[in-house]
């Protein structure tokens, strides 16, 4: 009788062990068809890995902004709203409308931004600019103003944009392809229904090269940061008397579609096929350089300025940051806890058909990244922690 219960205890875990081994070999083989590795989680974990989860054909976008579960594109006549809570399956929800719709063959730039409930998008063509702010009103958005010199000769194809305190600051571009120049307007939109310019300075064209693609202001509004030719430090907290205090020149130039962060007593820029620079925040005003003057991310051969197309969008979160590079379709992360010595923890190709110029958002919590790529497709990718929903 013993004997017998033994043998069936044996018969009875050889087959637990059996079955465990064949879920197991199910849920992998689940796994690679749908290109997610097994998770892992997200506690103190370095990404091993990237994981495509989907791909969808979305309207071409010059920007992109994530907020809670919804991606706003900032693309031609109308911004696309997606619901990316489910990341196999993004979905078009609504649409935000552009006031000022342009024909075809505008020359058009486009950046948002989305602040509580409010949507903030900046346009530019042949015809002006314009800046509009939309109430999203649980998708059923609500024009709240408009502002800008549309209609006139004024036009300056919007770089980037800032909103701190209802303050907006906006780059724009001057000049021409061969000597380029940059304006810098600050806006106060404390009363929607009268915005007012109130602060503006120019530089570059026609006396030099500048070419800045991006801009960050410090919660006090004391304090904007350009990415241009380098870092440039300007004081803008008299708006009507912007001055600069500090520079950092290194003759890059990028790509409007470059970018560039404030973490902390560090700002972080891109200049297209150059790569990534950490500059460190001294007191007062004063910037300074950690380690060498571009962390290389991509090919090592820089396209020529006139023809290039390419350009390098990030996000910092934690001790990472986040990559994607349109010269070499590369997306990486890199560990940057030693900001003198950065490391590339994780690289996969992106899969475009060309050198689209490419944009990222990531939500560390739940593991994922979002890559827009102006051919007209959305990449979600998991950083190798998330867990799907069954």
């Amino acid at each position: 009788m013993k004997l017998f219960s033994k043998i069936c205890l044996g018969v009875f875990l050889v087959s637990v062990i059996s079955f465990s081994a064949q879920l197991t070999f199910a849920q992998t083989k689940a796994a690679s068809r749908s290109g997610l590795a097994p998770a892992k989680s997200a506690a103190g974990k370095i990404p091993k890995g990237l994981w495509l989860l989907s791909t969808t054909p979305i309207a071409s976008a010059d920007d992109i902004q994530l907020s809670g579960n919804l991606l706003y594109l900032a693309a031609m006549n109308t911004d696309p709203v997606y619901d990316v809570s489910d990341p196999y399956r993004p979905l078009n929800v609504f649409n935000i409308p552009h006031a000022y719709p342009e024909p075809s063959y505008g020359d058009r730039h486009i950046v948002n931004r989305v602040v509580g409930n409010r949507y903030y998008a900046l346009d530019s063509s042949m015809f002006g600019w314009n800046l509009e702010v939309w109430d999203i009103n649980n998708g059923n958005p609500i024009l709240l103003a408009t502002h800008g010199s549309h209609n006139n000769q004024y036009s300056y194809p919007p770089r980037d944009m800032d909103i701190k305190n209802n303050k907006i600051y906006w780059l724009g571009y001057s000049g021409t392809d061969n000597h380029p120049g940059t304006v810098l307007i600050i806006l106060d939109a404390t009363d929607l229904n009268n915005i007012q310019q109130i602060g503006f300075r120019g530089w570059g064209y026609p006396n030099e090269r500048d070419d800045a693609s991006g801009i960050v202001a410090t919660d006090n509004n004391a304090l904007a940061f350009v990415a241009s030719t380098g870092v440039k430090t300007l004081n803008v907290s008299n708006p009507s008397n912007i001055t600069q205090t500090a520079a950092i020149e290194t003759q890059r130039l990028g790509n409007f579609k470059d970018d560039i962060q404030l973490v902390g007593n560090y700002v972080f820029t891109s200049r297209a096929a150059y790569g990534i620079m950490i500059t460190s925040l001294g007191a007062p005003n004063f910037v300074s350089i950690i380690g060498t003057p571009y962390l290389t991310v991509t090919d090592p051969s820089p396209w020529p300025y006139n023809d290039a197309p390419d350009n390098i969008s990030f996000q910092v979160v934690g001790n990472y940051l986040y990559a994607v590079t349109s010269i070499d379709r590369k997306f990486k992360v890199i560990d940057i806890s030693d900001k003198v010595r950065p490391v590339i923890v994780a690289s996969t190709v992106i899969p475009t058909t060309g050198h689209a110029q490419l944009k990222i958002k990531v939500d560390a919590a739940r593991g994922l990244a979002f890559v827009t790529a102006d051919e007209g497709k959305l990449f979600v990718y998991n950083l190798g922690i998330y867990v799907p929903q069954q």
